[in-house]
């Protein structure tokens, strides 16, 4: 690890370790950008191009982040020797959806560091927050249950309070009446004005969309809400949800798709994003 100052806490090393780049994995890419801005950020192909950068160049990531994008793709061998390498770097292996089965059938790298690439986000937000000393750092050999503790119930992941200038107007969709009630209490405590149902006929600025089970009659359904709603933003919710099935949602009108088991932190940023990119967040 660089040695602690203020450029390193402020920029540290990040090592993105890829044997490919792809659109799965865009969007933790795009976690690691906001949340190590101006980091020394370096894309490698293979663990032998890592061992040249420590060896050759005494460089040592604080973070090191997998991409892994198949079951296999990297071995035990080329896990413990990295992990060896770099014992003072924090590690996340981002999976994708093509290694769903890992876990139940055996992985490279320890339970503690892996994460599906649909719930990076707010695991790089945390490991910023280990870096920044702010949060207690979960060690490699912690247990599944202590992996969920970590990501789900960290001081870090408390409701976030975003700026929403006016108090927009947010609707909520879904059949699931316990789930409509936690949206309701997230996002009034978030400062949208949440509504549960399409009964008030006054305009809403956002859905949040439950889009499970998808299938193509919830297509049909999130079209027709586009249509009817051509200026609102959709935010969509999704169990796991795969690239393929985010790719169809946003053709049908949603602006987003975030995971269920990551809504409490996700939601309120996504809505004020997408309602910022379509210009209607400001007063």
């Amino acid at each position: 690890m660089n040695t602690p100052s203020d450029d390193s806490v402020t920029a540290p090393a990040v090592l993105i370790l890829s044997q490919i780049r792809t659109a799965e994995m865009q969007p933790a890419l795009a976690a690691i950008e906001r949340h190590f801005p101006g980091a020394d950020l370096r894309f490698l192909a293979d663990p032998s191009s890592v061992e040249r950068h420590v060896t050759q160049e005494g460089w040592f990531p604080d973070l090191a982040v997998i991409f892994q994008h198949w079951p296999g793709e990297y071995t035990a061998t080329d896990a413990d020797r990295l992990l060896t390498l770099l014992p003072l770097a924090r590690w996340i292996c981002i999976r994708g959806a093509w290694c769903e089965s890992d876990g139940r059938n055996g992985t490279a790298w320890p339970d503690a560091i892996c994460v599906p690439a649909r719930s990076a986000a707010p695991r790089i937000r945390l490991e910023r927050s280990v870096l920044d000393g702010t949060a207690n750092a979960l060690p490699l050999t912690a247990s599944r249950d202590e992996n969920f503790t970590f990501e789900h119930m960290s001081p870090h992941n408390d409701t976030p309070q975003v700026a929403v200038g006016k108090s927009r107007k947010v609707t909520t969709l879904t059949n699931d009446a316990e789930l409509r009630s936690v949206l309701h209490d997230l996002l009034a405590a978030s400062g949208f004005n949440s509504e549960r149902s399409l009964e008030d006929d006054s305009a809403s600025d956002a859905f949040v969309w439950d889009a499970d089970p998808i299938s193509a009659d919830r297509c049909d359904e999130l079209r027709r809400i586009h249509a009817a709603h051509p200026h609102a933003v959709i935010v969509a919710i999704s169990t796991m949800a795969h690239p393929e099935d985010i790719e169809v949602l946003s053709a049908c009108g949603a602006a987003d798709v975030v995971p269920k088991l990551h809504f409490a932190e996700m939601l309120p940023r996504s809505l004020q994003a997408a309602l910022t990119m379509s210009g209607t967040s400001t007063d």
